[in-house]
């Protein structure tokens, strides 16, 4: 889900289809690069290999977290330029027509397709 989740949030389709492939590219690397770390010298525990994935996926888990956090900010930049007020309202439907009619309804928020 998180090898999906940043190829669609890229607007247009060359955009789209290079992050796609970077992100495929980066998958293979590590499927070459991952079994490496199991070294017959440490069998059967295989520490560096436990060490390798427990760091791949703490970077994983950062990139996912400060992607959520600048789709974040970003959503609550165009909120204050829209509504000239500080937090958006919990609920998903928060635009409202006066946002509508002032150009700044759902279609200029962060969703899942508009980054980059």
């Amino acid at each position: 889900m998180s090898l999906t989740m940043i190829s669609s949030n890229v607007a247009g389709s060359t955009k789209k289809q290079l992050t796609a492939s970077i992100l495929f590219i980066g998958y293979c690397i590590g499927n070459i690069i991952g079994p490496q770390t199991f070294l017959k010298s440490e069998a059967p525990h295989y520490r560096s290999a436990y060490i390798a994935m427990l760091v791949g996926y703490s970077v994983k888990l950062a990139s996912i977290v400060v992607l959520y956090i600048y789709m974040w900010r970003v959503n609550v930049d165009v909120y204050r330029r829209c509504t000239h007020t500080s937090v958006p309202p919990t609920t998903p439907a928060w635009p409202t027509i006066r946002q509508a009619m002032m150009g700044c309804g759902a279609s200029t928020l962060l969703y899942t397709t508009d980054l980059v």
